[in-house]
């Protein structure tokens, strides 16, 4: 899946810090569920499959960041391989530049369903980045 925007906002470049969080950035992004263990993050993208059925996208990822621009390098385990990939989060001039390549089981119905969060949320962005520096005080 691959997956590229770039977004005006009004917030300066603390929106970053926000996307240092992997449980703000996954959460608010992918809708999961983010668990820290061993200096690593275990993503949980629940699903609703065939027939309506549940089932869960997992994926681990480690996150690299420096003041303006995050990293996270992600895989996804896979019963006959891994599965790697990467999402960046960069600000620069009151701009976000957000790039998503992974690969994910079931590619073109998870894809599908995982570009539509992401461009519902990227549609509200603003107004999720506003109530989250309230909430953390920033």
């Amino acid at each position: 899946m691959k997956y590229s925007d770039t977004l005006k906002t009004s917030h300066g470049f603390e929106v970053i810090e926000l996307f240092k969080d992997p449980v703000f950035t996954f959460g608010n992004l992918l809708g999961a569920e983010v668990k820290e263990g061993n200096g690593e993050y275990r993503v949980g993208i629940p699903v609703k499959g065939l027939f309506y059925l549940p089932f869960e996208i997992v994926f681990y990822t480690r996150r690299f960041a420096s003041e303006r621009k995050v990293s996270y390098i992600a895989y996804s385990p896979d019963l006959t391989r891994n599965r790697w990939g990467s999402l960046q989060i960069a600000y620069e001039n009151k701009t976000l530049n957000i790039n998503l390549e992974i690969e994910f089981p079931f590619e073109p119905i998870s894809s599908l369903i995982l570009k539509r969060r992401i461009k519902k949320s990227l549609k509200n962005l603003e107004e999720i980045v506003r109530i989250e520096k309230i909430k953390r005080k920033i």
